[in-house]
């Protein structure tokens, strides 16, 4: 099975980007292929702004069985390869974990999986992503999230995108980048290594 890309263009909205979107697929494709054994997944890069973070003009989302990416653009962003080849990756290895050990049951496994995903975006281009950077004072969001992380019903945009005043922007993709890149230095394993591992190794 290939891993194949539809870009949606009918209205050639996405005409100017067309050949910077293929070229990053294609690169990040041949390490989803090397490095995390992941196929059969369809990617579809849509324009819908309202999904993409601002600071880039690109968003990703990967379906619970991990073989449909979705990655929404705002045209009207300066768009580079190197974020669409970082979010290919990233959702790339989504696809991987997903496929491998199963989607997200809690708010334990989610900050794990955005913290392998992010740290592996980081492994394969020596750039560690803005949301793995902490915005603001941490205050008591350390504590509280420790005491979500099994809660099956939880407010992801609150920990992940800044939705509560009281937690800082990408709070929980900091904090599951540093668990994970501090659990990958303990055992000597990469992020593509680690996509199948239960969260609760990391949280014991």
């Amino acid at each position: 099975m290939t891993n194949q890309l539809h870009i949606l263009n009918a209205d050639e909205s996405l005409t100017k980007l067309v050949s910077i979107v293929k070229r990053a697929f294609n690169d990040a494709d041949k390490i989803a292929k090397s490095s995390l054994s992941v196929s059969g997944v369809d990617c579809i890069v849509r324009n819908l702004p309202l999904y993409a973070i601002p600071e880039l003009g690109i968003g990703g989302f990967t379906d619970e069985n991990g073989k449909l990416i979705y990655l929404s653009l705002d045209p009207s962003h300066e768009i580079t390869y190197e974020n669409l080849y970082s979010q290919f990756l990233h959702e790339f290895h989504h696809a991987a974990r997903f496929q491998k050990h199963g989607f997200n049951k809690n708010l334990g496994d989610a900050l794990v999986s955005e913290g392998l995903a992010t740290l592996f975006e980081e492994e394969i281009t020596n750039n560690k992503p803005i949301y793995a950077e902490l915005l603001g004072k941490e205050n008591n969001s350390t504590k509280t999230i420790k005491s979500e992380l099994s809660l099956q019903e939880y407010d992801h945009s609150k920990w992940f995108f800044g939705t509560d005043k009281n937690i800082p922007k990408w709070f929980g993709y900091y904090y599951g980048y540093e668990l994970c890149k501090k659990y990958s230095k303990e055992t000597r394993n990469t992020a593509a290594s680690l996509a199948a591992t239960d969260s609760k190794e990391l949280f014991a």
